[in-house]
């Protein structure tokens, strides 16, 4: 979940946005069923809300269009995570799962 270590560097009426839990899915032995430093969360007022991308769907097409100008811009970096060999794509893609690996996965046949 959330990190512990950042949770007391919050301000008052912090507001956290989690997506992309895919790493965690195969750890559910270990989730916390509540974070750390909980209290901090309710004498903060800090809210943590997950979300789906495909709740913003109908913002795909301006999101498209500012990202490509952002990338043009340079404004916009990405990462990419590149694994060499197709026979490599089945180890490319746990590292995605386990989060081993960063930015978008490619694998070069």
């Amino acid at each position: 979940m959330f990190s512990s270590t950042v949770m007391k560097f919050l301000n008052f009426g912090a507001r956290v946005a989690v997506c992309g839990y895919v790493s965690q899915y195969n750890r559910l032995k270990d989730k916390e069923k509540v974070p750390a430093h909980g209290d901090i969360l309710v004498f903060q007022s800090i809210t943590i809300k997950g979300f789906m991308f495909w709740e913003y769907r109908s913002q795909f097409p301006k999101a498209y269009d500012d990202m490509i100008k952002w990338l043009k811009e340079g404004k916009l970096k990405h990462k990419e995570w590149i694994t060499d060999g197709f026979e490599n794509m089945p180890k490319a893609f746990i590292g995605q799962l386990s989060g081993e690996n960063y930015g978008k996965p490619i694998v070069k046949a």
